[in-house]
């Protein structure tokens, strides 16, 4: 016996029109995610209504945290370099302290943020718990940061 494919099923004449139907009806004006807005700065962050509204937000609010971070971590970069000069020359390691320091600090953050985030791994909630938790630590080591800065 041979082995003979099956030849497909025709469709139907309304089986086409149903399909495109379908197909169309989440692009219909009034549609739930149609209405759906997904804020665009954190102005447009005050009261996200849902959680692809929520996770968008947080990570927007990361993000600003994070310039913030950078912006100290250059300001306290800067401190160090000059308190070197004042050091004697075989002992100028600030920078570089503060450099390994830094990355082993980012290293801590992304990690702990996420064996957070771990624990609701899957569910639609976890890049809120991950970028809440990365802008909360953020916050703290730009104040830590800023610090150095204002030992004079």
């Amino acid at each position: 016996m041979v082995f003979q494919p099956k030849k497909p099923a025709r469709l139907s004449k309304i089986q086409p029109l149903a399909l495109a139907i379908t197909l169309l009806i989440p692009l219909a004006p009034g549609d739930a995610m149609a209405e759906t807005k997904i804020p665009t700065s954190l102005k447009d962050c005050k009261a996200p209504q849902t959680q692809i509204a929520m996770n968008f937000c947080a990570k927007l609010d990361f993000e600003a945290s994070d310039k913030k971070l950078n912006t100290a971590y250059v300001a306290a970069r800067k401190y160090m370099k000059n308190f070197d000069t004042n050091v004697p020359e075989g002992s100028r390691d600030g920078v570089n302290l503060l450099l390994q320091a830094q990355r082993a600090w980012i290293d801590y953050r992304d990690k702990a943020c996420a064996s957070e985030g771990y624990l609701s791994q899957g569910g639609t909630i976890q890049p809120l718990i991950i970028f809440e938790c990365k802008s909360q630590l953020t916050d703290r080591r730009t104040k830590d940061l800023l610090a150095i800065v204002s030992q004079d």
